[in-house]
């Protein structure tokens, strides 16, 4: 089997000057390099180190089997004992500008520049000058979900 050559980067690289130094630290990296990866030899032997592995093995297995029970018969929560196993719902909402021109003409143009001022909008609803019912039908909602696990 022939060996595998190395690259030549002549062609692409912004300056080759080969300086001392830089092959002196390649040097003590090449060493270093060889020596972590003879530590990982040693320590995949070492028991301590296979129980950590199959115990990560093992919480990747729960974690696959909680999702797919969440999925299937819904979430848990035990707040006093810090256990969660759930979806989480996050909803983020958008505004048809048009629309929403068409639902509050008399706010429309504090709100909208090219796409709806989102933040204003939530203002103008948390300061009672306008109604989620009014800007319904120019509201986009677009929801999320992610999976939490925590014991």
């Amino acid at each position: 089997m022939a060996d595998k050559k190395n690259p030549d980067y002549t062609a692409s690289a912004v300056s080759i000057t080969n300086p001392q130094e830089i092959e002196i630290l390649l040097g003590q990296r090449k060493a270093v390099s060889g020596q972590v990866e003879a530590f990982k030899t040693v320590l995949e032997q070492v028991p301590a180190y296979k129980n950590i592995k199959e115990g990560e093995a093992t919480l990747a297995n729960i974690d696959k089997q909680l999702t797919t029970l969440i999925d299937e018969k819904g979430g848990y929560q035990d707040t006093d004992a810090g256990l969660y196993a759930l979806r989480q719902r996050r909803i983020s909402l958008s505004y048809n500008p048009d629309q929403l021109r068409a639902c509050i003409p008399k706010w429309a143009d504090a709100v909208i520049s090219e796409v709806v001022d989102t933040k204003q909008v939530s203002q103008l609803i948390k300061s009672k000058l306008i109604t989620e019912t009014e800007i319904e039908p120019a509201t986009i909602k677009k929801e999320t979900t992610r999976i939490i696990i925590e014991a």
